[in-house]
């Protein structure tokens, strides 16, 4: 998978963040959104109501994850 960068404004939440890439990606990757985890500096969460930060990494599903 190609690592592309999404740009959201300021005081966006990862919800935002989310709802760009699936208009994005949709259908091939949105179910991978549904379920992924996003990395927020060395924390991984599932909060979609947290502001995102200067960088956010969207990891796919991994085994044990």
């Amino acid at each position: 998978m190609q690592k592309r960068d999404t740009v959201v404004g300021h005081n966006a939440t990862l919800r935002l963040l989310r709802s760009a890439l699936f208009g994005r990606h949709a259908p091939e990757r949105g179910r991978i959104l549904d379920v992924a985890a996003f990395l927020l500096g060395a924390d991984f969460t599932r909060d979609l109501e947290l502001p995102v930060g200067s960088r956010v990494d969207a990891p796919p599903p991994f085994v044990g994850g």
